[in-house]
């Protein structure tokens, strides 16, 4: 299986702690008041490489051309400056 993995990351956290967090917020929090609730961060190699350990998938490494990458910031820069 071919994935593209940016060079970037996401922060990831367990389901159930974020339930706990919730239950807490609600319990103790404050009205008008938010909450971050996150855990890890790890770069898209290092999910890709987890998800490769616990299950039956395999990712190849591939260089995205930098020609291609610069291409489609530039297309999004120009999609996120649009009136809707």
């Amino acid at each position: 299986m071919l994935a593209l993995a940016a060079y970037t990351g996401l922060n990831v956290v367990d389901v159930e702690d974020v339930a706990v967090g919730h239950v807490l917020a609600l319990e103790r929090g404050r009205i008008g008041e938010r909450y971050i609730l996150g855990s890890r961060n790890l770069t898209f190699k290092e999910i890709l490489g987890i998800l490769e350990r616990v299950g039956k998938f395999h990712f190849t490494e591939r260089r995205t051309i930098t020609k291609i990458a610069k291409r489609s910031l530039a297309s999004a820069t120009i999609y996120g400056t649009m009136e809707p």
